[in-house]
């Protein structure tokens, strides 16, 4: 086991990484949920960011988009539990 998977740094590849999609890809789907958001369809938008949090576990945009989306639903206590996943990626 290497030692960044003992320490859990955020260089680990995703699904994304181990199929080759770029991060560019994963950017696209960044602002798509965005838009999502932006248009009211916050459960779409949930749905994408989920795709896109299984494509790369690793994307803080990801999780920090969903984070808002779950409080835009009233899932407070979800969204926090996101918000400090994402932090704790960023470390």
């Amino acid at each position: 086991m290497s030692n960044s998977l003992l320490q859990g740094t955020n260089d680990l590849p995703g699904l994304a990484a181990l199929f080759g999609i770029p991060k560019s890809e994963l950017r696209a789907l960044t602002q798509l949920a965005t838009s999502e958001l932006a248009s009211g369809a916050v459960d779409l938008a949930i749905e994408t960011l989920t795709v896109l949090t299984e494509l790369d576990p690793f994307f803080v945009p990801a999780w920090t988009l969903l984070s808002d989306a779950h409080r835009r639903k009233g899932n407070d206590e979800l969204a926090e539990v996101y918000r400090e996943f994402a932090e704790g990626i960023e470390e």
